[in-house]
């Protein structure tokens, strides 16, 4: 949630280089992110199989208690 807080157009195969992680794995996370409201995946314009991960209110309110 770190990673995404802030950024402008970041994607899943983004986040997933930057922590060394597997794009599936990653998918995994954002799945359960994403069914508790904290992530929300957005397609990607220019790409229509490509997601931008966008955190939600919820989530940006829940990361300092993370921290």
């Amino acid at each position: 949630m770190r990673l995404i807080h802030g950024r402008a157009d970041v994607s899943a195969s983004a986040i997933a280089d930057e922590m060394d992680m597997t794009r599936g794995a990653i998918s995994k996370i954002l799945d359960r992110l994403a069914a508790r409201g904290l992530v929300e995946r957005r397609p990607l314009p220019s790409d229509g199989r490509a997601q931008i991960l966008k955190l939600t209110a919820k989530g940006a309110r829940l990361l300092p208690v993370l921290a």
